[in-house]
């Protein structure tokens, strides 16, 4: 279906997280937002782990809006990935956060993330904040390539 997204796990750590109620309220903000299938908490830890369809953004903005602070920390998929694409077993994800004043690329910020949720689909997400109003700025995705010797 148009618009339809893919279940994808994700793990965040909650800052100001300490009892039972603040695993409460953390855990009825989540369930409150489309798309959740299922949270868990763990308070020794402080971080929550929530599955469903709905955006890092959306979960981190309804954590920060129960009154903690929200990071995310992971991002998976109970799904398995064939021989075929990768080591059997493992899940395809990666989460990058980028700084631009360590690079003298200015106030720009932001973190991508990838997931592989189906043998021949992933899915990204982009937050980048501090980019220039009225100026195109683009995301490029390649279908493949060797990084090793430095982006092209």
């Amino acid at each position: 279906m148009p618009g339809e997204t893919s279940e994808v796990t994700r793990e965040f750590g909650v800052n100001g997280m300490h009892c039972g109620k603040c695993e409460n309220r953390v855990v009825s903000a989540l369930k409150a937002i489309s798309g959740v299938s299922w949270v868990q908490v763990n308070l020794d830890e402080k971080t929550v782990i929530c599955h469903g369809s709905a955006t890092s953004d959306d979960l981190a903005k309804a954590i920060d809006q129960a009154g903690y602070s929200a990071r995310l920390i992971g991002t998976g998929n109970p799904f398995v990935v064939p021989a075929e694409v990768g080591p059997a077993g493992e899940n395809g994800a990666c989460v990058a956060e980028f700084k631009g004043h360590y690079h003298n690329h200015g106030t720009v910020m932001g973190v991508v993330r990838l997931v592989q949720v189906a043998a021949q689909t992933a899915q990204l997400e982009a937050s980048v904040g501090g980019l220039q109003p009225g100026v195109k700025h683009t995301i490029a995705v390649h279908k493949s390539g060797d990084l090793s010797g430095g982006a092209a």
